[in-house]
């Protein structure tokens, strides 16, 4: 089946995706208008304006007969920030964020690994593009399967939901993050997967040193660089902030990977 799979980055979506509308319900009017659009949404739902003039779309395309099977959406963020060069002039950091909205796979190819591949598609078109990282927003019900991919990860997820009852995972088979993504897992593997979520990743509502660089909130921290209690970070200026969503950060600068590596921020895989 996975030979006859193809990715690639389009423009436009005209064809029938009604399994992106039903996977994500909620935003059916957002994501309909994002397929067809590159333009500003104005929700009814928030009474926000969204930009989506610099968004991606990349598809997983069945070979044979053309039909889509898999979409994910991504917008493409420039961070800049005011770095000091010296103590009376400032520089423009400027950093190509891609953040990761939705991502979806028709529900009858997910054993398929088309999943995987998708998203090795985009962190190495990523890569091309000289991206400076991914954020993925990712929902509770999917945060499993994103923490599970082979790429390289930063430990510290960023919720200010800083506790996770795993255990949600694996006490009910109904639950809606089994049949989408575990139905194919042994006990064991469940077992393994909660064990290496809880060893090796942390919850923390405040990004490290190393990666607040992604983000357009200003963090109060006193003189010895310390984050003081009263400072208020979401997560600017992404579509989904921390407060609905966890913040899965893939890094792709070398640079960037490097530091990371040097402070065991790091994991390359599960």
């Amino acid at each position: 089946m996975i030979e006859n799979i193809q990715f690639k980055k389009i423009d436009f979506i005209h064809d029938d995706c009604m399994f992106v509308i039903n996977n994500f319900p909620y935003h059916k009017d957002e994501i309909n208008f994002i397929l067809k659009n590159k333009n500003v949404y104005e929700s009814k739902i928030d009474k926000i304006n969204y930009n989506y003039k610099n968004r991606i779309l990349v598809i997983a395309e069945n070979k044979l007969d053309k039909k889509i099977i898999g979409i994910s959406i991504i917008n493409s963020i420039l961070i800049q920030q005011d770095v000091k060069k010296n103590k009376k002039s400032k520089t423009k950091q400027k950093k190509n964020i891609w953040e990761i909205i939705w991502f979806t796979i028709q529900e009858k190819y997910r054993s398929n690994n088309i999943g995987n591949k998708m998203i090795s598609y985009i962190y190495n078109l990523a890569n091309r593009h000289e991206i400076y990282s991914l954020i993925i927003e990712s929902c509770l019900d999917a945060l499993l399967y994103w923490i599970t991919r082979k790429l390289p990860l930063i430990k510290i997820i960023l919720s200010n939901k800083k506790y996770i009852d795993l255990n949600r995972y694996f006490k009910n088979k109904n639950e809606i993050f089994y049949t989408r993504f575990l139905n194919h897992f042994t006990d064991t593997t469940y077992k393994n997967l909660k064990s290496g979520f809880e060893n090796k990743f942390m919850i923390n509502e405040f990004p490290n040193l190393l990666f607040e660089e992604l983000y357009n909130d200003k963090i109060i921290k006193n003189k010895k660089n310390k984050i003081i209690k009263s400072s208020y970070f979401i997560g600017k200026p992404y579509r989904f902030n921390i407060n609905n969503s966890y913040h899965i950060i893939l890094p792709i600068n070398v640079s960037f990977i490097k530091k990371l590596e040097k402070e065991f921020l790091l994991l390359h895989n599960i």
